[in-house]
């Protein structure tokens, strides 16, 4: 079973300020991106992140949050948030 716990210290600082935030522990998961190296984060049951906490987290991590909404015939609309660090130089996407 995959683990949905942090892997590094930007989602890890997520995890916190989501907390901070009245998010609960047990309804935010990081996975693996299928198709790619990245990473996203889920909330609840592919919820919206109010947009001053995603302002919030943004502004604190360096890092990019890009929604990415899809229909699910049985469940409705659903949302995961890519994690994208900002690019410097000579630099990679995050991972």
């Amino acid at each position: 079973m995959e683990s949905t716990q942090p892997t590094n210290y930007i989602e890890a600082k997520i995890k916190l300020l989501l907390c901070l935030n009245g998010y609960k522990q047990r309804d935010i998961e990081f996975k693996k991106n299928n198709g790619s190296q990245g990473r996203y984060l889920r909330v609840g049951y592919w919820s919206f992140i109010d947009d001053e906490i995603l302002w919030s987290i943004q502004n604190n991590t360096g890092i990019t949050l890009t929604p990415e909404s899809f229909w699910e015939d049985d469940c409705g609309w659903q949302t995961k948030y890519l994690i994208n660090r900002a690019r410097r130089k000579g630099e990679g996407n995050y991972a």
